[in-house]
């Protein structure tokens, strides 16, 4: 069994916690369309969770306002899903806050071509989500056919100058 294997193992007992506490009721929520923000950074969330959430929202394509999720059991065996299958073309989340996520440079590749093709989203956080210079030139190649994202928060991670400027190239087009 490899790592992420021994991961999700480890987090059974968690997640049938947050399935009787609130994972239940959420993912009924979403698939009526009723709700409209979603509140998962002070939650022990972890791949699964976010894996059964991201089939919801691929489904049923609600409206959410607000989408709040903090990364630290997070890994890209849920964030690349997330972000291919409910942040493309389909997606109807406007604001999405992402942070303390460890495979950021991974993800932003993954997050670039959602953004190319999404046309809903007008905020973007991705805080202390361990980008580099790398991440930010990918996060920018996303954004040059994006005209719908107005704010981008890249607070706490090193894109260094290098990432800084990549992203000053194609924000003016993209605000």
């Amino acid at each position: 069994i490899n790592s992420d294997g021994l991961a999700s193992l480890q987090r059974v007992p968690q997640l049938r916690r947050n399935h009787q506490y609130w994972l239940a009721q959420l993912l009924r929520d979403l698939s009526k369309s009723s709700v409209s923000s979603v509140q998962l950074a002070e939650r022990k969330i972890g791949d699964e969770e976010l894996i059964l959430i991201t089939d919801v929202l691929e489904e049923s394509s609600p409206i959410i306002r607000t989408f709040w999720l903090s990364g630290e059991c997070l890994s890209p065996r849920s964030l690349v899903p997330f972000f291919q299958r409910a942040m493309g073309e389909s997606s109807k989340i406007v604001r999405l806050y992402l942070k303390n996520t460890k495979y950021g440079d991974d993800v932003a590749r993954v997050l670039s071509s959602s953004l190319r093709h999404n046309t809903s989203l007008e905020v973007l956080s991705l805080m202390d989500s361990s980008l580099s210079a790398k991440g930010a030139s990918a996060i920018a190649e996303g954004l040059v056919d994006n005209s719908t994202l107005r704010r981008l928060n890249l607070d706490r991670n090193q894109i260094g100058d290098v990432g800084l400027s990549v992203l000053g190239q194609v924000i003016p087009k993209s605000a």
